[in-house]
């Protein structure tokens, strides 16, 4: 029986909830790695990732860039600045087309937060079981 594309989108958001479970203030932390072995499974090796308008081809080279774009959240939180008050998932969409719009809030507490709420959305498009292309269109 095939997994519907919208069965896997549930699946990989919660291996990104699970990211947040990780214990920060490990010595030498390679959030790179962490993607690549938490939900490496789900992209494609050619995955195409447009984060902050500049174009990324390849899973490796897309989790650096994710990895590079969540490094300021990890060092406050490894500096024990900040601690992870809140991380859900508020809303999916699936389209006609088979694309997944999945709307994040993430809450960041601490000695240096005002308590505002970091938000981004991602777009998935899924093919054969695997993600081949993803927008952010934000992202902390």
């Amino acid at each position: 029986m095939r997994v519907s594309s919208n069965s896997l989108e549930l699946e990989l958001n919660e291996a990104i909830v699970e990211l947040r479970r990780t214990d920060f203030l490990l010595a030498n932390f390679d959030l790179q790695a962490l993607f690549v072995e938490s939900v490496g499974k789900y992209y494609s090796e050619d995955v195409a990732l447009l984060l902050q308008d500049k174009l990324t081809e390849g899973k490796l080279a897309s989790f650096r860039r994710m990895a590079d774009a969540v490094d300021p959240i990890h060092t406050l939180l490894e500096m024990g600045m900040a601690s992870i008050d809140k991380f859900r998932l508020t809303s999916t969409y699936l389209s006609r087309q088979g694309e997944h719009t999945a709307d994040w809030e993430l809450v960041l507490g601490g000695t240096y937060s005002t308590r505002v709420p970091i938000r981004w959305r991602t777009n998935r498009v899924w093919k054969e079981g695997i993600v081949v292309a993803e927008f952010i269109r934000s992202l902390p």
